[in-house]
């Protein structure tokens, strides 16, 4: 008889026999958000299993860099992508998998949202994140998730941000 170890050995969760299960790791995995700080001054630790780390403040943001890296791994099927490009998207309407959007210039000022691509190697684009609309706000986020994804740490100007994208 062959001794069982790992998860084959527990039918439940012990201290003493660690490691994931299913309902533990959440809808980010292999992404993790962990909480870090004191009580009065949490921040969000996002971890990438390529390496990128990221400290934020809010939740929201530290979703929305799991789901451009987990979006980013979906569309290149698994590979880390290329390179990453940041771009104005303008709605041209239609709804679901019917939507038509293209990017437009950086100094085009009649655009809908921020979008962020993933090229892979062969050199086509993948819509990995989208933001909400167009404002202040919006390219913060924008950037933020764009750092997290292209260097897996907060570049400027999004660390002390003073003002918005040229227009």
């Amino acid at each position: 008889m062959t001794k069982k170890t790992g998860v084959q050995a527990t039918r439940g969760h012990l201290a003493s026999n660690g490691g994931l299960r299913g309902h533990s790791v959440g809808d980010n995995f292999p992404v993790i958000i962990s909480r870090i700080g004191t009580f009065d001054n949490l921040q969000y630790l996002v971890t990438a299993p390529d390496g990128a780390r990221l400290k934020v403040n809010q939740a929201n943001t530290a979703q929305n860099c799991a789901d451009a890296w987990l979006g980013t791994r979906r569309a290149t099927e698994g590979e880390k992508a290329s390179h990453y490009v940041l771009s104005k998207v303008k709605n041209f309407g239609g709804e679901g998998e019917d939507t038509r959007c293209e990017t437009v210039p950086d100094i085009e000022t009649d655009f809908d949202f921020y979008g962020i691509y993933a090229y892979d190697v062969d050199g086509y684009a993948y819509s990995v994140w989208d933001t909400e609309s167009n404002g202040f706000g919006d390219w913060l986020e924008a950037g933020i998730v764009y750092s997290f994804l292209y260097t897996g740490e907060l570049s400027e100007p999004f660390r002390n941000p003073t003002r918005g994208p040229k227009s």
